[in-house]
């Protein structure tokens, strides 16, 4: 029989939502002292890995029962720990009853368990995006612990909640670096270039919460009572974005100079952006970007990222309309002329009436579409002395980007 205590704390962790960097704070905290507090150990760690280092962890956030007290900032180096390391990508859960035998976890004996008097361990690796970014740690202190099949299940669950935090986060921090970028561009552009940013960027954040609904979508339709629970609580702090458009619109109030002439290594721009792009198009499509790596092009780096992006959710989109999955590429040369940057896909295509259309703002034919999003990239080319074309192709669609040399 399920204990109701578990049932409630799913529950409480459902309604969590995180909009701000100040809820992200208040949700690790929340669901580390009820994970404490349901499962009855002292000691609850949020743990990443080091960006670029796979071998250092850092903790991001300690909850400690028996003083009621939040830490964070310790850095755990596992050179020595690589059973308990390759455990994190194999395994839901590491369950040690007695963690200084355990042949997982032993190897953390020395270093971290005798000196925090921990005896039993029950880990669960965090996932954002399909990989493992860090770890949550249950840790009993005393004498050795058995854990039960109903504490190892929600151990699991916490760590669900955890990533979602986690990813929620990550979306946050790319929506507020997208709205520096356009506010310290705003100082040096025209009003109509302002305002176009304005508008774009609100249509790229719709974007990235589609992508979001997808996520919860799927999770309401296979999860279990408590994950739809999770999934409505999610669903509902997307609401966040009304206010994110508020707050660019306030952008196109501003008149100021002509920017000066600006150049954006393609390669490092696609490099920096591509795990954004494959988050919203790997329900349907295998990403491809083939671009020369010393190429630059006449284009600062915020208006190519919403060129491509908008260029690619029309990809996957123009897929999903034909049910089918298949491959969008990117791809970047030099020409006569300058350079030119394309993105292709293999989906139905275009018919003569519908290419005639495209490009004029708020013609769509998508159910739900706006029709800005390639009248934006038209815009943002035009503003870089470029052009925008999108010919007949045999198979599929191709829309090019041409641009004279940076």
């Amino acid at each position: 029989m399920t204990d109701p205590s578990y049932e409630a704390a799913r529950l409480e962790l459902a309604r969590l939502r995180v909009d701000s960097r100040e809820a992200y704070d208040q949700a690790v905290v929340r669901t580390t002292e009820l994970s404490a507090r349901t499962l009855g150990v002292d000691r609850v760690g949020v743990w990443l890995f080091e960006l670029g280092d796979p071998g250092v962890l850092r903790l991001e956030h300690l909850y400690v029962a028996s003083t009621n007290t939040h830490t964070e900032g310790h850095v755990l180096v596992m050179d020595n720990a690589s059973r308990y390391r390759e455990a994190l990508h194999t395994r839901k859960a590491i369950v040690a009853d007695d963690a200084r035998t355990d042949p997982i976890t032993s190897s953390l004996r020395g270093s971290y368990l005798e000196p925090n008097g921990i005896a039993s361990m029950l880990d669960a690796p965090l996932y954002v995006h399909g990989h493992v970014v860090g770890v949550i740690c249950h840790e009993h202190v005393g004498t050795p612990r058995k854990w039960t099949p109903q504490e190892v299940d929600f151990a699991c669950t916490i760590a669900d909640t955890a990533s979602l935090i986690c990813e929620q986060a990550q979306r946050l921090t790319v929506e507020r670096e997208l709205r520096e970028r356009v506010a310290n561009a705003s100082a040096n552009e025209s009003m109509e270039t302002v305002t176009l940013l304005a508008r774009s960027l609100a249509h790229e954040l719709g974007n990235v919460f589609t992508a979001t609904r997808l996520g919860t979508d799927q999770l309401a339709r296979t999860g279990t009572g408590a994950s739809r629970d999770l999934a409505t609580a999610i669903g509902e702090a997307l609401v966040v974005g009304e206010r994110l458009v508020t707050d660019l619109r306030r952008f196109a109030d501003r008149i100021v100079s002509q920017p000066p002439a600006s150049r954006s290594p393609v390669g490092a721009v696609l490099a920096r952006f591509a795990p954004i792009l494959e988050l919203l198009a790997r329900s349907h499509a295998r990403l491809v970007i083939d671009v020369d790596p010393d190429l630059s092009l006449a284009m600062d780096d915020t208006a190519l990222e919403q060129v491509v992006l908008n260029l690619v959710l029309n990809a996957r989109d123009a897929l999903v309309a034909g049910n089918r999955s298949g491959t969008i590429r990117i791809e970047a040369r030099r020409t006569a002329e300058g350079a030119s940057l394309s993105v292709s896909d293999d989906g139905p295509g275009f018919s003569p009436e519908v290419r005639a259309q495209l490009g004029h703002e708020y013609f769509t034919t998508k159910r739900h579409g706006t029709g800005l999003g390639l009248s934006v990239a038209r815009k943002l080319a035009q503003a870089a002395h470029g052009r925008l074309e999108i010919p007949v192709t045999e198979r599929g669609a191709r829309v090019e980007l041409h641009l004279p040399r940076a």
